[in-house]
């Protein structure tokens, strides 16, 4: 009976010994997991935790494991003591060694993580330099750290489930030769082309009876200043018309009285048309020289006096053939008109509300004289240089 019951005490007690017989596992940063250990591969470690055997199965890299110590007794370890590392030699750079990966935590397992999305493409390696590996790729040689089961990323597999591989890059397009040093250097030997020089006019001095013709200018030369840099030229043609349109009992006085500037009679002319509803078809002899060209006028009375003197040498008190051939001749060769002696012209210079003065290129006098502006009577045109 004593040795029956020595027994069953024997018996209850390797029971209880081996309901509590448990495995240690060691990780790496000396982490200890009382577990109960179901499978040791080459790579991972399955294991069961001992508080709760009948829970899910828990995967650990071996890389991350020191040793594990089973129920019996016996001891597996996984890490490898570090071999001593070869003297470096001096004409052969040592690369640094890759850093371990730090272990992840526990992590049950749980489906299988989908395929990882395709690598995206990489730059051209240049020739002779071997390529960077692709985005989320391991080292080679060196452990991957796995992901927690629990919440895996989305590129990184589950520890022990073969991870579908990468699909193959486009293949690298070849990279640009680079461009030669004589490409890429000035060309220093190309002489610089010389910079252009500035357009250059020779200054003319003009005489009177000179053809004039710039900048669309055409005409002859009837006025000039001493240097001969400066003058008036009169138009090449004439024409016999109005100076205004008005007749009794609508005559007025539009108050271009200036003498000596033809160009001013003109303005008070053009304002007198705005402000009472007139155009310029009241005023022939004014529309006329504005038809020849921006910067043509009707001359004043004294500008005409001026023409008529220098058309006759200067002066009108003794006869000079040769100036007033010299004048009509230059007018007639370049299409014009001769300027007439007999008959007056126009000036721009109203004389009252019926006349304006005129003068005539002849050499008697009198050079001034009014005439009905309503009365047809020749118009030239000046312009200044």
């Amino acid at each position: 009976m004593k040795k029956s019951t020595l027994l069953l005490f024997w018996a209850l007690c390797c029971g209880i010994s081996a309901a509590v017989a448990q495995d240690l596992i060691v990780r790496t940063d000396s982490t200890r997991i009382e577990a109960r250990v179901t499978e040791v591969s080459p790579e991972t470690v399955r294991y069961k935790r001992f508080s709760n055997p009948d829970g899910p199965t828990y995967v650990l890299p071996v890389a991350g494991i020191d040793y594990i110590r089973y129920a019996n007794g016996e001891t597996d370890r996984f890490r490898q003591p570090a071999a001593p590392a070869p003297a470096p030699d001096a004409s052969v750079a040592t690369p640094a060694p890759a850093p371990a990966p730090a272990p992840a935590p526990d992590a049950p397992v749980a489906a299988p993580a989908p395929a990882p999305a395709p690598a995206p493409e990489v730059a051209a390696p240049v020739p002779g330099t071997p390529a960077a590996p692709a985005p989320g790729a391991p080292v080679p040689g060196t452990p991957a750290a796995p992901a927690s089961v629990s919440a895996p990323a989305p590129d990184a597999p589950v520890p022990g489930t073969p991870a579908a591989p990468a699909p193959a890059p486009d293949a690298p397009v070849a990279a640009p030769a680079p461009a030669s040093a004589t490409a890429s250097a000035p060309a220093a030997s190309a002489p610089a082309a010389p910079a252009a020089l500035p357009v250059q006019y020779e200054l003319k001095r003009y005489a009177v009876g000179d053809y004039y013709d710039f900048n669309g200018v055409k005409g002859v030369v009837c006025k000039v200043t001493e240097d001969g840099l400066h003058g008036m030229v009169v138009s090449l043609d004439e024409v016999m018309i109005p100076w205004s349109v008005f007749r009794k009992p609508d005559l007025r006085t539009v108050g271009a009285v200036d003498r000596t500037d033809g160009r001013v009679n003109m303005e008070i002319v053009a304002r007198y048309i705005a402000e009472n509803g007139l155009s310029w078809d009241d005023f022939p002899a004014f529309k006329w020289c504005r038809e020849q060209g921006e910067g043509w006028y009707l001359p004043a009375i004294d500008e005409v006096l001026a023409i008529g003197n220098n058309f006759n040498g200067g002066t009108r008190m003794h006869y000079d053939r040769q100036a007033r051939n010299r004048f009509n001749d230059a007018l007639k060769e370049h299409g014009g008109k001769r300027m007439d002696r007999l008959v007056y012209y126009f000036s721009s210079t109203e004389q009252d509300e019926k006349s304006v003065h005129t003068s005539h290129m002849d050499m008697k006098p009198p050079y001034v004289v009014g005439i009905p502006k309503y009365n047809k009577f020749l118009v030239r045109a000046v312009h200044l240089f």
